[in-house]
């Protein structure tokens, strides 16, 4: 095959995958939209993944072995750096592509100049069974997209890292993507709030055009030292904006206390988690934001776990 111009880059950091990574390798040789290129960067895998990534013998699959860096945002980094499209696709090395999702993105931005982030639905698929277990849920994003990340913070990432396109532009003018510890597990999300400081053109495509692999080792296990790093980002994140009122903060910390107050519940801490409750239920929140907190802790009382 010739060499081509990509109008895509796909960036696929991986870390020992290699019996994973070829379905999300398939995926990309079966889109019905050619023009593109693939970046894995193997962040020091000592398994097989070069055999499998070479064995395909395409020129449009690049292989950049790193030493292990201990953050994803780094190998995606490495990607963006060696990306020659103005638009960046992430996938992680246990999700996959649907074949149509490259060309309905391409016909998308060449009748729409002036997206700069595209995203989609996703599938969510047990790695183990292969069992669909259900949709991750995304809509389109109310603007101000800023003001509207983190209103809805504390109810999930609200974007699938590997259901988006974006301009590389953007990246650069953040910095790329944040490597500290505060931000790992959520450096997408920090990502993206990020990017819509700069811009409101994030387009929702209302189509399942990819799967998301759940469980196995993937880094999106719920614990409270993601919790808290999520806290402490945010609270970062809203101390620097001087785009909210003294009522809409409180709000926003009473949301993501919610969060915080669910880790602890999750993990069995009920004594702490109930605390976290009721101290939420005194804020000025909304009466259904109150009531759930309050039913929360009458879960905690009795030591059931959600």
């Amino acid at each position: 095959m010739k060499e081509i111009n990509p109008f895509f880059s796909v960036v696929i950091p991986t870390y020992n995958r290699s019996a994973k990574i070829k379905k999300t390798i398939d995926s990309l040789i079966k889109q019905s939209f050619k023009e593109f290129e693939v970046i894995v960067v193997d962040n020091g895998s000592d398994d097989d993944t070069r055999e499998v990534i070479e064995s395909y013998h395409d020129m449009r699959l690049k292989y950049i072995y790193q030493e292990g860096s201990g953050s994803p945002a780094n190998p995606r980094n490495t990607g963006i750096k060696n990306a020659k499209s103005d638009w960046i696709c992430f996938l992680d090395s246990d999700d996959w592509w649907y074949e149509e999702k490259l060309e309905v993105f391409h016909d998308y931005i060449v009748k729409n100049k002036n997206v700069d982030v595209l995203y989609h639905g996703m599938d969510l698929v047990n790695l183990s069974s292969g069992e669909n277990v259900g949709v991750c849920s995304m809509k389109e994003i109310a603007k101000p997209i800023y003001t509207t990340f983190l209103e809805k913070a504390c109810f999930g990432g609200v974007i699938a890292n590997s259901s988006v396109a974006v301009r590389k532009e953007h990246l650069f003018e953040i910095g790329l993507i944040e490597e500290s510890k505060l931000v790992m597990t959520f450096e997408d999300f920090s990502t993206w709030v990020s990017i819509s400081k700069l811009t409101d053109e994030f387009v929702f495509i209302p189509k399942v055009m990819g799967a998301l692999g759940v469980g196995g080792d993937n880094l999106t296990s719920y614990n409270l030292l993601w919790a808290k790093n999520f806290e402490d980002w945010f609270s970062r994140e809203i101390e620097s904006s001087f785009s909210f009122s003294p009522s809409q903060r409180q709000v926003m910390y009473s949301n993501i206390h919610f969060k915080y107050a669910r880790s602890y519940h999750m993990g069995g801490q009920f004594r702490e988690a109930r605390k976290s409750y009721l101290e939420i239920a005194k804020a000025p929140i909304s009466i259904v934001s109150r009531v759930k907190s309050l039913c929360a802790c009458v879960l905690c009382l009795f030591k059931v776990k959600l």
